[in-house]
C-alpha cells in the first residue's frame, strides 16, 4: 500500500506497473499524485551512470566553450572578437584545441526571470573549421552556467540565474503531450532569449550548409542546452545536432527523460575528428557533483554549505570566487523549495550520463569541487 502525502489515504500498487507509474500513482480520494517510493529503484535502472568513451575532440572543444563564456560574461563585451576570443580560448582550453579554427560566431546577451534580466552574454554561436575533415565546418551552440554575480537592469542585488534556478516546480513544455513536464524556472529564462539563439544558429548553418552542430553548456547551462536541444528537435529536426552537457541539473520528469533519450541520445553520430561511433547525447559528469545528483535542487546548497564550513579556512582564494554564488544562495534554496517543491514532481536524467574520474582534494572529499567546469576542462584535456 502507498500512503498519498497529501491526503493520508492508503492506495493499492495497481497489478501492472510501467516504468512511470512505479515512480507516482493517483490518489484513490484526492486524485492528486502520490510517490509511491520506489523512485530510487526506477534510478538504478535508468540512471545508470557509468564510465564509457566519449568523443574527446568535439567534448574537449565543448567544454573550453561552456568554460570560456562565463569569461565572457564577466567582461560584459557586446560581441564576439574573434582575435580576443581565440586568446581568450588559448587560456581556456590550455593544449588539445587549434583556436585559429574559430572563424566567426555570435554572441546572445540576456536573459530575463521573474520580471527581473541578466543583460550579460548568456550563450553564444561559434563556428570552427574543421580543415580536410567532412564535415567542413562545426557551429557549436553554447549556453553559460549561473552566474555568481547579482545582476539585474530593475535591481542590482537579485541574482537573476539562481532565482530560475530555484524555481524548481514542473510545467508543461507548449510544444509536447502535456505528460513531458520540465522545470519551470529553466524554461522561463530559456524561453526568454530561445529565439535569439535559434536564429544565431541558423545564420550560420545558412552561413556554413552542411555544418555539423553541437550543443553544449555547463550547470545551467547545461540545462538549458538539454531543453534547447529537445525543443529543436521537434521544431527543426534537421540538421540534428549532438549534445553534450557538462555537469546537468535534472531538467524534466520521466516522460520527459524517456522523450529526450528517444529523440536524441539513442540516435547514432559521425563526429569530425573524433573517429568513432557515437551517441546523439552525452551527458557528462565529474565524479560526485552535487547539482547533477540532487533531485531537490537546495541539496546542492545544504551540501556546499555544509563542507564550506568545514573546510573553508584551508581553501586556496582561487576557489572562493567560483563558489561564492552557491554559498550565498544556499538559504534562498532552502526557503524556495520548502514552498515550491512538489514530493509528486520528480526529475530524472536522460541516458546517456558519462563519468570521468572524479578529483579528490588533499583537503577531503569536497563534492561542490565536482562541479567546478575548469578542472572539468582539466580532466577532459588530459585524456585527449
Amino acid at each position: 500500500m502507498v500512503q498519498c502525502v497529501f491526503c493520508g489515504t492508503e492506495n493499492p500498487l495497481p497489478p501492472q506497473l510501467t516504468i512511470d507509474r512505479m515512480i507516482v500513482i493517483d490518489c484513490r480520494n484526492c486524485h492528486r499524485k502520490t510517490p509511491t517510493g520506489k523512485e530510487e529503484e526506477v534510478r538504478k535502472t535508468w540512471e545508470q551512470c557509468v564510465s564509457r568513451s566519449y568523443p574527446k575532440v568535439t567534448a574537449a572543444r565543448a567544454i573550453g566553450l561552456a568554460n570560456a563564456i562565463y569569461k565572457t560574461a564577466e567582461a560584459d563585451v557586446n560581441t564576439i572578437s574573434i582575435g580576443k576570443t581565440r586568446e581568450a580560448l588559448k587560456e581556456a582550453y590550455g593544449k588539445g584545441f587549434d583556436a585559429k579554427g574559430i572563424i566567426g560566431g555570435y554572441l546572445i546577451k540576456g536573459r530575463v526571470h521573474g520580471g527581473f534580466t541578466d543583460p550579460t552574454a548568456v550563450a553564444a554561436i561559434l563556428i570552427i573549421d574543421n580543415g580536410q575533415q567532412t564535415p567542413r565546418y562545426s557551429i557549436y551552440v553554447v549556453f553559460r552556467g549561473s552566474s555568481g554575480a547579482m545582476r539585474a537592469h530593475e535591481d542590482q542585488s537579485v541574482n537573476v540565474d539562481w532565482r530560475a534556478n530555484f524555481d524548481n516546480g514542473f510545467d508543461t513544455t507548449g510544444y509536447t503531450p502535456d505528460s513531458i513536464k520540465v522545470h519551470r524556472g529553466f524554461k522561463a529564462s530559456l524561453s526568454s532569449y530561445r529565439d535569439r539563439v535559434l536564429r544565431g544558429m541558423n545564420m550560420a548553418i545558412q552561413d556554413h550548409p552542411d555544418s555539423h552542430v553541437v550543443i553544449t553548456g555547463h550547470s545551467q547551462g547545461a540545462g538549458h542546452a538539454i531543453l534547447f536541444a529537445h525543443w529543436l528537435s521537434y521544431i527543426q529536426p534537421t540538421p540534428r545536432p549532438f549534445v553534450i552537457p557538462y555537469s546537468p541539473p535534472r531538467t524534466g520528469n520521466f516522460a520527459f527523460a524517456h522523450d529526450f533519450s528517444i529523440r536524441l541520445s539513442m540516435k547514432p553520430m559521425a563526429l569530425p575528428y573524433d573517429g568513432m561511433p557515437a551517441h546523439g547525447a552525452y551527458l557528462m559528469v565529474k565524479g560526485e557533483d552535487p547539482v547533477v545528483w540532487g533531485m531537490k535542487h537546495s541539496f546542492s546548497g545544504r551540501t556546499i554549505q555544509e563542507t564550506w564550513s568545514a573546510a573553508d579556512a584551508q581553501l586556496k582564494d582561487r576557489w572562493v570566487a567560483g563558489y561564492r554564488g552557491l554559498l550565498d544562495q544556499a538559504a534562498y534554496a532552502e526557503s524556495a523549495e520548502k514552498y515550491r517543491y512538489n514530493p509528486s514532481e520528480v526529475y530524472f536524467h536522460p541516458l546517456y550520463l558519462t563519468q570521468i574520474s572524479s578529483w579528490t582534494p588533499k583537503i577531503g572529499k569536497l563534492k561542490a569541487l565536482d562541479h567546478d567546469p575548469g578542472s572539468f576542462r582539466d580532466k577532459i584535456l588530459s585524456n585527449l
